[in-house]
């Protein structure tokens, strides 16, 4: 990794969740789910944190859920770090509204990819407790307030910022099975 990240966690796990035996058959369906989710949301901290802002997208969280269900990290998490680093260098000198335009692509595709791991549990019966909660924790979260920005009237900028998200989305799907 490239980034460094603290020892502590900024959410702690569920403590009944953490203490109650989880059947190793869940565990292991759930394991795709928190690998994809580590790996978005480092994607998400290192495209912040290249922005030069400080950084609000916390993964200890899930840095702890790999290290007790011994999930094997996604073969991709170095590569989604430099692409979100290189897009929030891009993002940081680019002009405002391509600015906006990257983060709202960044942000749509991480919730999205968040929203998908959320309904595929439900849909395998995947009764994983801890994993579900800390998905839609972090799917709650917001790297930059976008709710403010009015739609661009500009076919081309809203097709570029669609065609973006849908390339991060499908980067970060690469990252649930290998």
């Amino acid at each position: 990794m490239f980034i460094v990240r603290k020892a502590f966690s900024a959410r702690p796990l569920n403590r009944v969740a953490q203490t109650a035996s989880v059947s190793c058959a869940a565990t292991k369906e759930s394991n795709q789910y928190v690998r994809n989710a580590q790996a978005a949301e480092i994607f998400r901290s290192s495209f912040y944190a290249s922005k030069n802002r400080e950084n609000s997208i916390p993964v200890e969280d899930l840095d702890q859920l790999v290290m007790r269900d011994n999930v094997r990290p996604s073969i991709f998490v170095n590569a989604l770090e430099l692409t979100g680093l290189g897009l929030g260098l891009v993002s940081r000198f680019a002009p405002e509204a391509i600015s906006k335009g990257i983060a709202e692509a960044v942000e749509d595709a991480a919730v999205q990819q968040f929203n998908d791991n959320i309904r595929d549990m439900q849909l395998q019966n995947i009764d994983d407790i801890d994993v579900k909660e800390t998905l839609k924790y972090h799917r709650e979260l917001r790297g930059e307030d976008t709710s403010d920005t009015k739609p661009d009237s500009t076919i081309p900028a809203v097709d570029a910022k669609n065609a973006l998200t849908q390339i991060i989305y499908h980067s970060l799907k690469l990252s649930t099975k290998y």
